[in-house]
């Protein structure tokens, strides 16, 4: 369950927080509209409350469907800018630059649930299965591929090309 949510982290966290890289009081975002004070940034958590092959119009109890319900919450929050695990929530930093998007994870995911023995040295990404949005809101997308995963103090860092 933590792999699906990771990656919507990763998908919606990044387009907000790639629209507020000002430092000013007064900045806010293009596209979200989320005014967020100096010393925080807006946040994006994503919960899979529950995710099942039933029918939605069963209240997800039978017949043969999908079923996500999911809650979102969008707010301003401190930030360390360091990805980090707190109890069933993994944050994902990234940094984004006009040619790559740096995703930071924290190196204790190699110890969570279904990734014990997983090979984290390198990080496999679909063509075009993300999308970027910078503060002047242009669009750039990941270049598919295999990528090299670098250990730099407590994570994870993959950096991905964009179009």
């Amino acid at each position: 369950m933590k792999k699906v949510i990771l990656f919507a982290m990763v998908c919606i966290t990044h387009s907000v927080n790639a629209q507020l890289v000002k430092s000013s009081a007064s900045s806010l975002t293009t596209e979200a509209s989320i005014f967020c004070p100096d010393g925080t940034t807006p946040t994006v958590s994503i919960f899979i409350n529950s995710l099942n092959f039933h029918k939605p119009r069963t209240s997800c109890t039978g017949g043969f469907g999908l079923c996500v319900k999911m809650s979102v919450s969008i707010y301003c929050s401190n930030t360390t800018g360091k990805s980090y695990i707190k109890g069933d929530q993994i944050s994902v930093s990234t940094k984004l630059t006009n040619q790559t998007a740096e995703l930071h994870f924290p190196i204790a995911l190699k110890y969570e649930k279904g990734f014990e023995k997983t090979d984290l040295s390198t990080f496999e990404i679909e063509d075009k299965s993300l999308i970027f949005k910078s503060a002047k809101g242009m669009e750039k997308l990941v270049k598919g591929g295999i990528y090299p995963v670098s250990v730099i103090g407590d994570e994870f860092v993959v950096t991905l090309n964009l179009y």
